[in-house]
């Protein structure tokens, strides 16, 4: 949490977020511990693409724009879904670099962390909307 708490104030300098809009995003998030961007889009602060074009930007990653099964016919059996969709990650694709993670949050860094464990490869993330994500 102290990390999102960094990131609210961020969007706050950075003009995206009033200070009451801040404010009471951090106060919801310190009473829930919902997922950062959830109660950003929830609240209406936020569209979840203009978050996940942020996201992008400020982390030097690309936005996912091919499909969510891209080079994964079928959930390696190392992998949870349990655990997919709780840390919301996804492999979407591979290549000789190796395995392309799609993320709603790339600050939850256990996801990822937990994929390339599994898949005992390097993983690369790339930013997608939680609806997308949903899908």
């Amino acid at each position: 949490m102290p990390n999102d708490l960094a990131r609210l104030h961020d969007l706050e300098s950075d003009g995206v977020l009033s200070p009451a809009d801040a404010g009471h995003a951090a106060e919801v998030l310190r009473r829930t511990r919902e997922p950062l961007d959830h109660i950003l889009t929830q609240l209406g602060l936020i569209s979840e693409t203009a978050l996940a074009e942020r996201f992008a930007r400020t982390q030097g990653l690309d936005l996912w724009t091919g499909g969510l099964g891209d080079g994964f016919e079928h959930l390696p059996d190392v992998l949870n879904a349990d655990f997919i969709r709780r840390e919301r990650v996804l492999p979407v694709a591979r290549d000789e670099h190796g395995i392309r993670v799609a993320v709603v949050d790339p600050a939850r860094t256990e996801g990822l962390s937990g994929v390339a464990f599994a898949l005992e490869a390097e993983v690369h993330p790339v930013i997608v909307t939680a609806s997308r994500f949903a899908q």
